[in-house]
């Protein structure tokens, strides 16, 4: 299979604000997995991705972009029903990360 793997950081967003982001990459993207808490910066980026680029990929017939997240430490860890309706996957920490 042909894949490619693009790094984005988007730890400078001031979510408190709810920016209503302008994504200004390619439409061509699979699967997003994202690192952070929930409702942090990174879920706020992902769900915003969701809404708005989802619904288009929709409607042109083509396939919709999936999500998984890295759940870490500053934010609650059991996904409410919104969270589980964008998310495909979750990764929780494990004692062992605890440790580290």
């Amino acid at each position: 299979r042909h894949f490619h793997m693009t790094l984005m950081n988007v730890h400078h967003l001031r979510i408190e604000d709810g920016p209503d982001i302008d994504f200004q990459i390619k439409p061509t993207f699979h699967f997003f997995l994202g690192w952070g808490p929930l409702f942090g910066k990174v879920d706020y980026f992902l769900r915003q991705y969701s809404e708005k680029e989802n619904p288009k990929r929709k409607e042109k017939g083509q396939q919709l972009a999936r999500f998984g997240l890295f759940l870490r430490g500053g934010g609650p860890q059991r996904p409410d029903g919104d969270a589980r309706d964008v998310y495909q996957l979750f990764v929780y920490p494990t004692a062992w990360d605890a440790e580290q």
